[in-house]
């Protein structure tokens, strides 16, 4: 019966290409951590602004499509 999993399949890893393949790894790892810290801060600075200026939330999607009850009898 053939493995077909390709981590069982890949060819061995001198120290040197498995210490490359790791520091890129590294890399891309930190790469996506500050993305995601920039889109946090983002996200929080949006939210604050909307805070302090008094906004009201936007209206749900529900919210929209809601009968208005004044003015029916």
């Amino acid at each position: 019966m053939s493995d077909t999993r390709p981590e069982m399949n890949a060819p061995e890893l001198s120290a040197e290409e498995r210490a490359e393949f790791y520091r890129r790894r590294r890399s891309r790892n930190i790469a996506m951590l500050a993305f995601l810290c920039v889109l946090v801060v983002i996200f929080y600075a949006i939210a604050m602004v909307k805070v302090s200026s008094g906004d009201p939330p936007s209206r749900s999607v529900t919210g929209a499509l809601a009968v208005p009850t004044s003015g029916v009898s």
